[in-house]
């Protein structure tokens, strides 16, 4: 086995160690009997637990960086089980904006997600662009408009002070974000 693919066999079995037995039986071709024991042998090796749950805490704490908000409503709504199923998929980046834009797209195909949270999520990924645009040397800006269910200025208000949620505004809102403007996004008449 090549080192790139043993090193994505780990990548798959350290967050979510279930995994191992499937890397076996796919990979059993192209590895060799010292790393299929290797493999085998993971789960009970030495700092493994350690390493798996370091990895998930960081993950976790750059989620809370990147997207506070969203977070905070996963945790308003109970829905803290979002965070665990995204964290058993492989970790495919260190960088604080790639991992929201990532679980970002792991919120918007998982069934049954309170659109408040997509919402936010959406939200507060297309401002992160803004705001590397805003600071880019670039010459081009960015813009773009999106459709909600309701104001996320409501939504972020209701959750700072710990007010009820606002419900879907019946049609949604239009949100206008512009990597030009000063507060780079407003909502659209």
């Amino acid at each position: 086995m090549t080192l790139h693919a043993w090193q994505c066999a780990l990548l798959q079995a350290l967050p979510d160690p279930v995994q191992i037995p499937r890397i076996l039986m796919e990979q059993k071709e192209r590895l060799t009997r010292r790393e299929i024991n290797n493999l085998a042998t993971l789960r009970a090796s030495t700092g493994f637990d350690v390493t798996r749950d370091v990895q998930i805490w960081w993950r976790r704490a750059r989620l809370q960086i990147a997207l506070p908000f969203s977070m905070q409503l996963i945790q308003r709504l109970q829905q803290d089980y979002l965070i665990e199923q995204y964290q058993k998929l492989p970790c495919t980046t260190l960088f604080f904006l790639r991992e929201a834009q990532e679980f970002n797209r792991f919120i918007q195909k998982v069934p049954h997600v309170p659109v408040l949270v997509r919402d936010m999520a959406i939200f507060e990924c297309m401002l992160h662009q803004a705001h590397l645009k805003k600071s880019s040397t670039d010459e081009t800006s960015y813009s773009t408009e999106l459709r909600l269910s309701s104001c996320p200025e409501t939504c972020i208000a209701a959750l700072l002070k710990d007010e009820p949620l606002p419900e879907p505004v019946p049609g949604g809102v239009a949100i206008h974000i512009n990597s030009e403007w000063p507060r780079v996004w407003r909502l659209k008449n």
